[in-house]
């Protein structure tokens, strides 16, 4: 069954009225999205996402998810006794290993966390976020969500072990994921994503002064919709690292909103897309400097072979007091198809006066005079061009925080490069 833009607008609205008892802070974020409607091109952060395709060609079929063999290996090695998974939403506790993540940390189903003791909080977190919401989807997550999980690590608690959160996602799944981050605490979270049709999810992460924070997501959504929002603030003092990387898919869409909130905060975003065939994959990051001394830098690339379509949207948004500001932006495509298409919308808003930033974007295909060179030395064209490639992506790959997910950066590189050159 395929539906059409008026068809996803009744089966939401069939969604949220079969829902018993919705409580407040669904109904608002089920006000705000009906306020908004679903995207079109005229929405400047959806220009260059298919949104015609995604409003007619989706088809919702039910499917059936077999959660003991994907995770048969998608756990990563290092996560081995620190994993949760989520199937559609739902946090599965008999399939989880929580065994090496400390004590002291509270891991819980977001609907507990709703009622329990933590309920304030989250529902301070969900209303203020929910009044600068500019994407429906993320409102309409707030509606619908299945579920979910809560995660809060007090004050200096160190998680000695990455803790890898896999989403097992079907038609129609909306999911969220609350971290908040105690003074001086430190973790490494890893998002993977395992999804088909369409499917929503959004992380909501707080950072309390001097605390430290490395995300990394990834992705296996190839023939699917997949839509990720990231919502990040952070205090004095804290830092955070997330790198993502993705192979694309149908139309997949990534969302950052990043705000420095105390004075010496630093966010360092980096992302490496993979795009063969007629994938899409667009990245939509918009970071908030709020107060003074804080730093940000931001490092996207692209590799895209095929009709494959890609774009970036970015902007560094300084406020007036936010003074001795450093700021970077930059995102870089490389063509190895004529046909492929890759679209860059750098931009700054600044109205503090001392402030060192820059944003910048490039597209280029290989250079013929660093292929004639290593064919010289009798490498092939084929491999010397699968060479530049790799180094290419290699900056980004490195800023990934865990080995697995590097050595399988790598992995999905080199067949990526295979599947090219064949």
């Amino acid at each position: 069954m395929t539906i059409s833009a008026a068809g996803w607008m009744e089966y939401f609205t069939e969604r949220f009225e079969a829902l018993s008892a919705p409580s407040s802070l669904r109904k608002e974020a089920w006000r705000k999205f009906l306020s908004q409607g679903l995207p079109t091109r005229n929405c400047e952060s959806f220009h260059y996402f298919p949104c015609r395709s995604f409003l007619n060609d989706v088809a919702l079929q039910p499917q059936e998810i077999r959660a003991e063999e994907v995770l048969a290996y998608a756990v990563l090695p290092e996560c081995r006794n620190s994993f949760i998974v989520l199937v559609d939403g739902k946090f599965r506790k008999d399939l989880s290993c929580v065994e090496g993540i400390p004590p002291q940390v509270v891991l819980i189903p977001l609907e507990g966390a709703l009622t329990g003791s933590y309920s304030a909080y989250i529902k301070h977190r969900f209303v203020s976020g929910l009044e600068k919401e500019q994407d429906p989807f993320a409102c309409l997550n707030g509606a619908l969500f299945s579920g979910g999980v809560f995660v809060y690590v007090p004050p200096e608690v160190e998680c000695p072990l990455p803790i890898q959160c896999i989403e097992i996602c079907s038609n129609g799944t909306m999911s969220r994921a609350h971290l908040f981050l105690g003074a001086r605490s430190r973790i490494t979270w890893v998002s993977s994503t395992l999804g088909s049709g369409f499917h929503h999810s959004l992380l909501d992460m707080a950072l309390e002064e001097g605390a430290r924070l490395e995300h990394a997501a990834v992705s296996e959504e190839e023939s699917s919709w997949g839509f990720h929002t990231v919502r990040l603030t952070q205090k004095k003092e804290s830092e955070a690292f997330c790198s993502r990387v993705s192979t694309g898919g149908k139309g997949a869409r990534y969302d950052y909103q990043i705000a420095l909130m105390g004075s010496h905060a630093s966010a360092e975003l980096s992302g490496l897309s993979l795009l063969e065939d007629k994938k899409h994959a667009h990245m939509h990051v918009q970071v908030e400097h709020r107060a003074p001394h804080c730093r940000s830098k931001q490092l996207f690339k692209t590799v895209q072979s095929g009709t494959s379509v890609s774009s970036f949207c970015g902007k560094i948004y300084v406020e007036d007091v936010a003074q001795k500001t450093e700021a970077y932006q930059l995102h870089r495509s490389l063509l190895l198809s004529d046909y492929a298409q890759a679209n860059s919308k750098p931009s700054l808003e600044i109205f503090a006066d001392d402030v060192k930033a820059s944003h910048g974007a490039t597209v280029s295909q290989l250079d013929p005079n660093e292929i004639f060179y290593l064919r010289t030395r009798g490498i092939s064209s084929e491999l010397a061009q699968s060479f530049l490639t790799a180094g290419f992506c290699r900056e980004v790959i490195q800023n990934l925080p865990v080995a697995a997910l590097r050595q399988e950066a790598v992995k999905k590189t080199s067949q990526f490069f295979g599947r090219i050159y064949d």
